[in-house]
This record gives C-alpha cells, sequence and structure tokens, in this order.
C-alpha cells in the first residue's frame, strides 16, 4: 500500500514540476495557452498547483473574481458579458480566487490595474463558478480550465482559459459559439460569499 502511495505521489509530484515550468513561459509564449493544451492534455494541470505560491489547486467550490475594466465586455442593457469576454477567456483571463483574497486587496489591485490606462476603468467584477466552468463541454471535451497561477505578489491570482477549442473548420457558428455560454454573476463590486 505505502507503494501505491509513493507512486502516486512520485507522479503527483513530476506532473506538477512539469506544468509548473510550462507555466514559467507563458508571457514569452505566442498563443501560449493553445500549446499549453497540446502539450498537456485534458486540463491535467488543474489537480496539481501549477505556482509555487499557490495554497493549493483550485477546487469545485471556488468561485473566482475578474476585474471588469471596459464597457466592451457588458452589455448596458442587460449587465450581461458580451462576446468578447469569450474572446477573453481563449487568451486567458486573470482572476482572483475569492476565498484567498479580501474585499481591500482586490480592490487596491483593480484600481492600479486601470490607473495606468487612460481607456480603462474600473466598472465592476465578474464572479465565475469554477465548477460552472469545468461542466461546459463540447463533444466530451472540456472547454475550460482553470489554474492556480499565484504570484509573489498575490497568492489569490488565477486564470481561466479556453481549452480544447473546436478548431474544426467546418463546425457551424452555432457549435462553435456553444462553448461560450458560461455561468457568470456580474457584481459591481467584490462582495465575500
Amino acid at each position: 500500500m505505502d507503494y501505491l502511495n509513493n507512486s502516486k505521489k512520485s507522479k503527483e509530484i513530476k506532473l506538477r514540476r512539469q506544468c509548473q515550468k510550462l507555466i514559467l513561459k507563458r508571457n514569452n509564449v505566442e498563443a501560449f495557452w493553445s500549446k499549453f493544451d497540446d502539450e498537456m492534455p485534458e486540463c491535467c494541470c488543474e489537480k496539481v498547483s501549477v505556482s509555487p505560491y499557490s495554497p493549493y489547486p483550485i477546487t469545485s467550490d471556488e468561485k473566482l473574481a475578474s476585474v471588469i475594466t471596459s464597457e466592451r465586455y457588458v452589455s448596458g442593457t442587460t449587465g450581461k458579458a458580451r462576446k468578447t469576454i469569450a474572446d477573453r477567456l481563449h487568451n486567458g483571463i486573470s482572476a482572483d480566487r475569492v476565498i484567498h483574497t479580501d474585499l481591500s486587496s482586490f480592490e487596491l489591485r483593480a484600481y492600479s490595474l486601470v490607473e495606468s490606462h487612460q481607456a480603462k476603468r474600473y466598472i465592476g467584477v465578474i464572479v465565475f463558478s469554477s465548477s460552472a466552468l469545468r461542466r461546459i463541454n463540447h463533444d466530451q471535451n472540456r472547454f475550460f480550465a482553470v489554474y492556480d497561477t499565484a504570484i509573489k505578489e498575490n497568492i489569490a491570482h488565477a486564470e481561466i482559459v479556453m481549452t480544447n477549442y473546436p478548431k474544426d473548420p467546418n463546425l457551424t457558428k452555432k457549435q462553435r459559439n456553444k462553448g461560450k455560454k458560461f455561468v457568470l454573476i456580474i457584481v459591481p463590486r467584490l462582495q465575500k460569499p
């Protein structure tokens, strides 16, 4: 029995090292998440902490909050996310793990994010459910992955990305957009659940 536990731990350590090594390259690689997905299929890196600063992998019951910095992301009439949110997801959306942040720290990061950009302002927050994102699939392939990409300055940092994006040019627009429907809540400011 100890052998099986040691073997499992050894595989987990190896996977964590592989995932962390790849994540370190994300700022230097164009279309990083597509390449990451090709190298580490089936969202396998969600099982381990991909950041040495992370307390643990993101659990299914966690909420993730992302700052809205442009009206382009939200419909003024309905308050719902527009298609551009899905475009952001394909490239990766930065978010905070709500359980690992507090309101003042989150707001400080939100305001510092927009202060150096005249075209951006702190409009509100989108709160994602990690379990809802993980349940969305197309042809038995998951559409979204949620990674704990904590950084030294923010252990709550996470990224939400589209994965297994249908690349088949023969897919209809309706089939392609299926993965762009996800559960989210838009709120003016982050509030603890």
